[in-house]
């Protein structure tokens, strides 16, 4: 027989999760949650104090960059190649009779006019626009600093020393002193702007220093 009194709800224990869309089902005394979904995390990170904020994003396509990044490479070893191949003719000179030699030195001046000023002004504007175009920037890190140093300086180089000294060895009065001299200073000064250029490469590689900024606030 049925009891016509009315019977009494069990409370029912509400959990975390079903205030985010669990159901409830009651079986006797226990509580049991179904279907329940984790309250959402925010998985992003606070920054943490003294970090700097999130780098500028690369205002260059990928293909533009490949293509200028390319242009770099090629003008820059096509630069190394021009300056050992400068110092190879100036040793040969050296070691020449004087026809010769004449003959060397013209083509050293043919060599700095046709390949050294147009390569070396190349790799500097390639290198330059790579540094705007992308995330190290042109004096952000010490190294690209030092790439852009060494490049101006291969230039100076070229036109101060190498190209004064082939002034004088292509000149028609030139005494035997002054040409030794004159031979001497143009293998110094191809000799450093090959170890200049060789110093950017490794730069590139090694990409020694940290960024400027960041180097100022860890101190």
């Amino acid at each position: 027989m049925n009891d016509p009194r009315p019977r009494r709800m069990l409370p029912v224990e509400t959990s975390p999760e079903q205030a985010w869309g669990g159901v409830s089902t009651v079986t006797g005394p226990a509580t049991t949650t179904v279907g329940h979904r984790r309250p959402p995390t925010d998985t992003r990170r606070a920054p943490e104090v003294g970090t700097e904020p999130t780098e500028r994003r690369a205002t260059m396509s990928r293909r533009k960059r490949n293509t200028l990044l390319t242009a770099h490479i090629a003008v820059s070893v096509a630069l190394l190649g021009d300056g050992l191949a400068l110092g190879a003719i100036t040793i040969k000179a050296m070691n020449d009779d004087p026809a010769g030699a004449r003959v060397s030195y013209e083509i050293m001046s043919m060599f700095s006019l046709s390949f050294g000023i147009p390569l070396s002004m190349a790799a500097l504007v390639t290198g330059v626009l790579l540094g705007r175009g992308t995330r190290w920037g042109v004096f952000r890190y010490p190294w690209v600093i030092a790439k852009l140093g060494l490049t101006i300086a291969v230039i100076l180089a070229g036109a101060l020393v190498v190209g004064r000294a082939q002034d004088v060895l292509l000149s028609e009065s030139v005494t035997s002193a002054a040409r030794t001299r004159a031979e001497w200073q143009a293998l110094l000064g191809t000799s450093f702007q090959i170890a200049a250029l060789l110093s950017a490469v490794g730069l590139s590689v090694f990409k020694p220093g940290r960024r400027r900024d960041r180097a100022r606030g860890s101190s």
